[in-house]
């Protein structure tokens, strides 16, 4: 079942965890994907789904999960979750918060580009192109290779000397992984996306992979041409243990 998505430009609470759990996220800087899961356990007790954008510099490269999150602070757990993430990002002066229609909340940076947020695409197909078919893509950061191997964002980034740092590649190489569990066994996407902007594919992903989203832009430097940095990141549960994916 699709659940309804929100788009937070960031995305970062706390709920029922409180702040020593948040310190123990905060004390291991070489996972820092870990740093997302409040907001992750947020979005998934209220069923939702998130979006965050913000500026960096991409100086983390070498460490895993690599994106430095801007500053957060603490929040009572006895508001809103949307009211959680205002006052946790409270600290940031360039950040706004607006909500929009059906529940659509997005939290912007001021200063982070929307150029390859607005990029409409014609067609995204999501056939991992295995013999005997198409089969469905199970994994949200696999249909963002197809997302970002499209000719429009091809061309985007060539155009602006942009480039995505996830793993060496920007889309030229798709994976193809075998399916092997059926689509009432795992969420699923199969079949083609028409006529969206970037910012809406990605969302379409969320609807079918709840979790969240992000959106670092890296500016241009003197030694360094502008990095943009995109990706998915779920919730793992195994047993009591929960982990960032």
């Amino acid at each position: 079942m699709l659940r309804r998505v929100v788009a937070l430009s960031f995305a970062i609470g706390i709920f029922g965890f409180g702040t020593r759990a948040f310190c123990q996220n905060v004390a291991h800087p070489l996972n820092r994907a870990q740093t997302l899961e409040p907001v992750l356990e947020i979005l998934d007790r209220a069923k939702l789904s998130g979006f965050l954008a913000f500026t960096g510099t991409c100086n983390s490269l070498s460490i895993r999960d690599f994106p430095e999150f801007p500053p957060l602070q603490a929040a009572p757990t006895n508001v809103s979750p949307i009211e959680q993430l205002r006052q946790m990002l409270a600290s940031d002066s360039t950040m706004q918060v607006t909500e929009g229609p059906a529940g659509v909340v997005r939290m912007i940076e001021t200063d982070v580009p929307t150029d390859v947020l607005k990029i409409r695409i014609d067609h995204i197909s999501f056939d991992n192109g295995q013999p005997g078919g198409p089969r469905p893509t199970n994994s949200p950061n696999i249909a963002l290779l197809y997302i970002t191997g499209t000719p429009e964002i091809k061309s985007f980034m060539q155009s602006n000397d942009a480039v995505w740092p996830y793993g060496g590649i920007i889309g030229d190489s798709i994976p193809k992984v075998p399916t092997t569990l059926s689509p009432e066994e795992r969420s699923h996407i199969l079949g083609p996306l028409d006529n969206v902007t970037f910012a809406e594919a990605m969302d379409y992903v969320l609807g079918h992979f709840p979790g969240i989203w992000i959106y670092e832009n890296c500016p241009r430097t003197k030694s360094r041409q502008r990095m943009i940095y995109f990706r998915f990141y779920q919730l793992e549960r195994t047993g009591s243990s929960v982990t960032v994916q």
